[in-house]
């Protein structure tokens, strides 16, 4: 048990250096490719902070522990939400225009939506498992809509020199 707290210490801080080199790699990222830094914390930071969450999932699943999957995803957006986007506000106010609010938080809205009602389906038919392969295809197919459509602005909104 000891040795287990002190990989989750060692993980923990790995995990904190790790995300001041992400900031800073995304920030440049933005710049040199000229697109808003909100684009790229919607997409290549996003990919890469829920790498080990998908890893940790992956390995949940294909190991039978469902449990572990949907708390790490309802915990995780809870604390995203909640505890980071929170937190990050107390310590200065974040600032972002707000049409990025007025699409974004919709499609967060939508992501969420169709998890309660997949969910919902399953459970309803008397199903074991409240999310099955067909469900899991939707919520990746409404993803790549979201990615699809964070690219397709990004590109229509781009400045011809950038």
């Amino acid at each position: 048990m000891l040795i287990d707290a002190g990989l989750l210490l060692l993980g923990l801080a790995l995990l904190v250096g790790g995300g001041e080199v992400t900031v800073r790699g995304a920030s440049a990222l933005a710049r040199e490719a000229g697109v808003p830094p909100v684009v790229v914390g919607l997409t290549v930071v996003a990919f890469g902070t829920s790498a080990p969450e998908l890893a940790v999932n992956v390995a949940a699943a294909v190991t039978g522990r469902g449990g572990v999957c949907f708390g790490n995803i309802v915990g995780s957006n809870l604390a995203n939400i909640g505890l980071i986007l929170g937190t990050s506000a107390l310590l200065r106010p974040i600032r972002i225009r707000g049409v990025i609010i007025t699409r974004e938080i919709p499609m967060m809205l939508l992501a969420t939506a169709a998890a309660l009602v997949l969910g919902f389906d399953g459970a309803l038919r008397g199903l074991p498992e409240a999310y099955d392969r067909a469900d899991g295809l939707v919520l990746v197919l409404l993803f790549g809509v979201f990615l699809y459509y964070t690219a397709a602005d990004v590109l229509r909104n781009r400045p011809d020199d950038a």
